[in-house]
């Protein structure tokens, strides 16, 4: 997880780059929103403060259990023996994300932390720093 902070004007230029337009809301089509990228939980770390960010748990499925079901025998070796290996790696994922809450029907939208700050290191830096 990137230790960094996504900013109001941030987040609207990586919404605007993306759909060409302001952000909505699906719900109420509001144009106001609150934007909350985690909070700071330790100072004394190394010095420098650590970022808190929202963190969503999912699970890919199938899992290797269930695949192994419906593969054949010969492909059970190659590639599904090790299954406590693969659930770990495969079954329990997370995601950081950025919560962004409508100031008109509470209604929150969830996007991908690190796909946003990635743009902020290449396409946002690079377009600020041309002009």
């Amino acid at each position: 997880m990137k230790n960094k902070r996504v900013t109001p004007e941030q987040f609207s230029e990586f919404i605007a780059s993306k759909t060409g337009k302001n952000l909505t809301c699906p719900i109420c089509g509001g144009l106001e929103h609150y934007l909350h990228d985690g909070y700071d939980t330790f100072s004394e770390l190394c010095g420098e403060k650590v970022i808190g960010a929202p963190t969503i748990p999912y699970k890919i499925e199938p899992s290797p259990t269930e695949v192994m079901k419906f593969a054949a025998r010969e492909f059970h070796a190659m590639h599904l023996n090790d299954r406590v290996f693969y659930q770990n790696i495969l079954n329990e994922k997370a995601k950081t994300a950025i919560l962004v809450t409508c100031s008109c029907c509470s209604n929150i939208l969830f996007f991908d932390r690190e796909r946003i700050l990635d743009w902020v290191e290449t396409e946002w830096k690079q377009e600020n720093n041309q002009e």
